[in-house]
């Protein structure tokens, strides 16, 4: 509601009213009130008002109307369904029906599904309208007994059927056909019509710069006009009425009518034929036409001067006037057969390409006529050719050398009217197999093809193969008896017997490891696990098993497997394709019969499933370095233990099976155990470290004494590997482990068995310690200073050097003055010694040295002489630095926490006390 007052009126339009005041001073003669006013008539009352009185009302009535018409237009978006225009009703299923439509300028409708829209009258499009922008569904709409009409820059997605006349205007896009029965089609210049035009009686005229895409055709009566510089992709058609194309327009498809002249302008350029049966045909100067031009009845044909005429020109009736320059003809200088949608566009140089075949399924294939210069025939129409597959394998000298040979299959194949030289034959479905077919293709005199012209036969530049789609294949024991549900690896000889059912075939097919596939589809090639059926179970290579196989006549040949899993056997013949294989004419490398790019693969082949093999048996291997390699053993926590221990998946040929458990055929199978052992008692694993040594997964179990599990298998065979590995000491000494080994146990899913007791050699594993004892003697000599190296046996305690085996150890090293350390007391009348009092050294058999080994070398420190003090007595404690070597520590004090300095061996070193070794000394005479 507007509602306007005074004040505002008096403002805008002050020429009309002096001032509100004159307005409201006015008085009506005789007022009354407004139930008065209404029983006697309002006009009655405004009578008697003055003339001026009269206009000042009215102009205050209008007023507001008159502000409204000056507010700018909203364009108005309508959505179906959703917000539909006025009097449209949704019937459901996305049909509508409506009354007549009118968009305004700028005005949308979109849809959201498939749309059929019918309107009871005029449907209008003003300028700049769009209607199903963008195309995200089809559109239909049918305006009944009314016309249809859009302005000027125009975006129509749909297809129209007006009842009456339709009109598009100028530089519109129109996405859809455009019909109507009645009345005239005219389309504004520069728009670009996506489908056909077509009038049942009524005229169709184009714009200049227009493009059709589709097609162009009255049915009734009306004439054809298009303006200049336009494009018509499609046939071009009048029953009764002219037909007229401006200058400079192209034409792809035929243009006919039968009661009506065809006018074409300069430069025109049309690729199809030109008929009428009645009417003149008129083509402009430096025209082009592809095809024909005709005249069947009556009419005069005039063609302008430098025009190109692909075809004939014929005028049963009338005259033929060509301008200077002009040329025309039909000539055939060849035949071609070729794939369908190759050569396209057509080059003379280009190959013809014919591809491989496969028996059993249809195919066709194109033949096209070639001038002699080897470009299209484009005039070349209502004609009949023969066309033959003959087999090729042993080439003719020439073309027609095949007429005394039986063609493999013969069909006659028409050029229709509207061929343009280029045409496709019908199924061809060859049920046998041919190593080397070509086309031969001869023109016929009439659709029997009882009869052939002078015209040669022509052959194809190409040849091609028929291939059969597969073999068969079959597998067994050598002695023909079945596979059972498993196999186990390499026991038995397999033999596969390759059959083909395709009549014709005759050729060799091999096995191919390389396309031959695991469980998990990778090739089994190089894994020397697919083998000859021989001593030495050579690796199989590509080609080295053959099956001579022709139709109805089966091969065999025997092979072993030595993986786990399923094998996938690729038997394939990679040659009989040969013709095509050179020009890619088939894919090469590919045995598919799956159409790709129009080409099958170009081997004949059958991939055999073969399941489900299991390994015949795991074999384990184990072996240790030991750190003391002389003595062959290890302290514990000393990390240069070195492992080599190996688990292995084998077929019954010793031939490691690297699929194995990869995947498991159940989860969590497969599971191997690692337990390590003193002879024949378990002991704790889980002290064997690092367990980075140990394959990924590998974890540790339960139970006090510890195992190590593990589903993670490596190309059949799980590793633990490495030189840095220890076995760590535990809190108080234990051992000693001198039988000790690793063993192995395996839950296979199928009962697989470890041969033999399935355990590693055996080695020594040690607690050891370096052990200082206190020594005393005279100041004047050297003072050997006792010193150990023990290891902890139980039942025995601590076995020292003189003590086998461990005199043995020759390779605990000792260096001075870095492994050897003095603690002095401080000096006093009886004790002298200092720093520089005391020395420490080695002797061997006599010699002095500055290091050597610990169970060999004897450590003594030397004479101290006198000090500075006076005579060299007194005392100085000695202690073994083992930051270096902590596998020979021990807590010597037995401290909860000890400290580095708690954990060296420690002696105290006395000179000038003496004290006999004996207790009691008796001579005897």
């Amino acid at each position: 509601m507007i509602t306007f007052c005074c004040a505002q009126l008096h403002r805008v339009l002050a020429f009309v009213f002096r001032d509100c005041a004159s307005l409201s001073s006015a008085r009506l003669p005789g007022a009354r009130r407004s139930s008065t006013l209404l029983r006697r008539g309002l006009l009655r009352r405004t009578a008697s008002l003055s003339a001026a009185m009269r206009r000042r009302i009215f102009l205050l009535l209008a007023l507001p109307l008159l502000l409204l018409t000056a507010l700018p237009a909203q364009a108005i978006n309508y959505t179906f369904p959703g917000a539909l225009p006025a009097g449209c009703v949704d019937n459901g299923g996305g049909s509508y029906t409506c009354g007549a439509i009118s968009l305004g300028a700028s005005d949308t409708i979109a849809i959201t599904s498939a749309t059929t829209i019918t309107v009871n009258g005029a449907f209008d499009v003003a300028a700049g309208g769009q209607i199903n922008s963008g195309a995200p569904f089809s559109l239909n709409i049918t305006t009944v007994g009314a016309a249809f009409g859009a302005g000027a820059n125009v975006i129509l997605n749909a297809n129209v059927i007006s009842g009456a006349a339709l009109t598009i205007g100028a530089d519109a896009q129109v996405g859809g056909n455009l019909k109507t029965d009645v009345g005239d089609i005219k389309i504004g210049a520069n728009t670009t019509i996506v489908g056909d035009l077509s009038v049942g009686t009524g005229a169709i005229l184009l714009g200049a710069n227009d493009t059709v895409n589709g097609s162009i055709s009255v049915t009734g009566t009306g004439a054809i006009t298009i303006g200049a510089s336009s494009q018509v992709n499609g046939n071009i058609s009048a029953v009764t009425g002219a037909i007229t194309l401006g200058a400079h327009t192209s034409a792809t498809g035929n243009i006919s009518t039968v009661d009506g002249a065809v006018t074409l302008g300069a430069n025109i350029d049309v690729y199809g034929n030109i008929s009428t049966v009645n009417g003149a045909i008129t083509v402009g100067a430096a025209g082009a036409v592809g095809g024909s031009i005709s005249i069947t009845g009556t009419g005069a044909v005039s063609v302008g001067a430098h025009s190109n005429i692909g075809g004939t020109i014929s005028a049963a009736n009338g005259a033929i006037t060509t301008g200077a320059g002009t040329v025309s003809g039909t000539a055939i200088g060849n035949f071609e057969c070729l794939e369908t949608g190759s050569n396209i566009p057509w080059s003379p140089t280009t190959r013809r390409p014919l591809y491989t075949k496969l028996a059993g399924t249809g195919f066709s294939i194109d033949i096209a006529a070639l001038k002699t210069d080897g470009t299209p025939q484009t005039s070349y129409a209502s004609k009949y050719v023969k066309v033959e597959l003959f087999e090729d394998t042993t080439p003719l000298t020439n073309c027609p050398d095949f007429a005394g040979k039986t063609p493999v299959v013969t069909q006659t194949v028409v050029f229709a009217s509207n061929a343009a030289g280029r045409t496709t034959t019908g199924i061809f479905n060859l049920n046998s197999a041919y190593k080397i077919l070509r086309c031969r293709v001869t023109e016929c005199t009439d659709s029997t093809c009882g009869h052939v012209t002078a015209a040669p036969p022509a052959c194809s530049s190409d040849q091609f193969s028929v291939r059969p789609a597969s073999f068969a294949a079959t597998v067994t024991k050598a002695d023909g008896s079945a596979l059972g549900s498993t196999i186990k690896a390499g026991v038995d000889d397999i033999k596969a017997t390759v059959s083909v059912t395709t009549a014709g075939y005759s050729g060799s097919a091999f096995i191919y490891p390389s396309a031959s596939v695991d469980h998990n589809h990778i090739s089994v090639l190089n894994r020397n696990t697919l083998t000859m059926a021989d001593a030495g179970n050579t690796p199989m290579t590509d080609g080295t098993v053959s099956f001579n196989v022709a139709s109805g006549a089966p091969a065999n040949g025997n092979f072993r497997y030595h993986d786990a899993g399923t094998l996938t056997l690729a038997i394939r013949d990679k040659t009989y394709t040969g013709v095509d294989q050179s020009n890619n004419d088939c894919m090469v490398g590919s045995a598919s019969n799956v159409l790709t790019n129009g080409k099958y693969g170009c081997e004949i082949g059958v991939d055999q499933l073969i399941s489900r093999f299991i390994p015949d048996h795991f074999t384990v291997s184990g072996s240790f370095t030991p750190s003391c390699s002389g003595g062959g053993f290890t302290y514990m926590d000393d990390p240069r233990l070195g492992i080599n221990f190996k688990v292995s998946a084998e077929s019954s040929r010793e031939i490691t099976a690297t699929q194995y458990a990869n995947p498991c055929p159940t989860s969590g199978s497969c599971k191997l155990t690692l337990t390590a052992q003193n002879s024949s008692t378990q002991i704790d694993i889980s002290r064997l470290t690092p367990l980075a040594s140990f394959p990924g997964a590998t974890t540790v179990g339960s139970g006090a004494a510890s195992t190590y599990e593990s589903t993670t298998w490596s190309n059949g065979v799980y590793t633990v590997s490495g030189t840095a590995l220890k076995y760590a000491r535990d809190t108080t000494p234990d051992g000693a482990y001198d039988n000790f080994k690793l063993k192995a146990a395996i839950a296979d899913p199928d009962g697989v068995a470890i041969a033999a007791q399935g355990t590693s050699d055996e080695t020594k594993i040690r607690y050891g310690r370096i052990a200082l004892s206190n020594a005393h003697g005279s100041e004047r000599l050297a003072l050997p200073i006792p010193m150990k190296v023990q290891y902890y046996k139980a039942g025995a305690g601590w076995l020292t050097a003189s003590q086998p085996p461990n005199t043995a150890d020759s390779c605990t090293p000792i260096a001075l003055p870095a492994s050897i350390g003095f603690t002095f007391a401080t000096l006093t009348t009886k004790n002298h010694l200092a720093a520089s009092n005391v020395k420490a050294y080695l002797k061997n058999a006599g010699t002095y040295i500055t290091s050597g080994i610990v169970t060999r070398d004897q450590l003594s420190l030397a004479s101290p002489g006198n000090s500075a003090v006076g005579p060299g007595i007194g005392y100085v404690d000695v202690y073994f630095d083992l930051a270096v070597m902590p596998w020979l520590n021990f807590n010597w004090k037995g401290k909860p926490t000890p400290t580095a300095a708690d954990l060296n061996p420690t002696a105290r070193a006395t000179f000038g006390v003496y004290k006999s070794e004996f207790i009691y000394l008796r001579e005897m005479y």
